[in-house]
């Protein structure tokens, strides 16, 4: 919401290096993932802007336009329509090749899941707009599709898609998987995400501000017992995750 967003033109400062440097930091966060026993992955929406998909506290971001008054100037396209990063793709050849482990995303843009990662490696915290889920404890079935499963003209807390699960015997309520301000995240995915985070001896976070206070910042990436963090934005960052 747009109270999350940045306070300060410090904030809000996008930081570029130069090639020699990237590099440099590059080369070093190889010989990390190489090292590693147990590498694990967060990722935010900064991952998919180059996609054509908003975040949320750039520049651009929706809550950053929201808390200013402004309307949207640049070109964005449909999480439906955007394609996956190189980011995207490059965290395929890393799961892959055996090295990264796990990946924990709060994006909803299904955009991991498309890019061919591996849906049994991948905790999304904050749901996935072509998801939806049986309502019915004990059953749980997820049906993945093409489309959005938010239905249109619903309340902001209104789940249901209007949908029933087709399990054997079942026939519950289908929701979809979004979750919204002031909404519990799913007990499985946390639990997923809080299991591989204390394993990892190596936690890198991608496109995220790690600005609002919710369990997957506080207890996923600032308490994770890893021995090594490296956090790739163009923003400041939080000084309590500099090493």
């Amino acid at each position: 919401m747009a109270s999350t967003a940045h306070k300060t033109d410090k904030e809000m400062v996008e930081h570029f290096e130069d090639d020699e440097e990237v590099d440099a930091k590059a080369d070093l966060l190889a010989k990390q993932i190489a090292s590693s026993e147990y590498f694990v992955v967060f990722t935010g929406a900064g991952i998919s802007t180059s996609a054509g998909v908003p975040d949320f506290r750039g520049p651009q971001g929706v809550w950053t336009l929201k808390a200013q008054g402004k309307e949207r100037t640049d070109r964005t396209v449909s999480t439906l329509q955007a394609l996956p990063t190189f980011a995207h793709m490059a965290l395929v050849a890393l799961q892959r090749a055996g090295y990264l482990k796990f990946l924990i995303s709060s994006n909803t843009d299904g955009l991991h899941l498309r890019s061919g990662f591996s849906p049994d490696h991948i905790a999304e915290l904050h749901g996935n707009t072509n998801t939806e889920r049986c309502s019915v404890d004990g059953c749980e079935a997820e049906y993945k599709t093409d489309g959005h499963q938010r239905c249109a003209g619903g309340g902001v807390h209104d789940h249901g898609t209007g949908r029933f699960c087709t399990e054997p015997g079942c026939n519950g309520k289908l929701m979809d998987t979004i979750i919204n301000f002031n909404e519990n995240l799913w007990g499985k995915q946390v639990n997923l995400a809080y299991t591989h985070a204390k394993k990892a001896d190596l936690m890198l976070t991608l496109g995220s501000s790690l600005r609002v206070s919710t369990w997957a910042v506080d207890e996923v990436v600032k308490k994770s017992p890893t021995r090594k963090r490296s956090l790739v934005r163009m923003q400041s960052a939080d000084n309590t995750l500099r090493r």
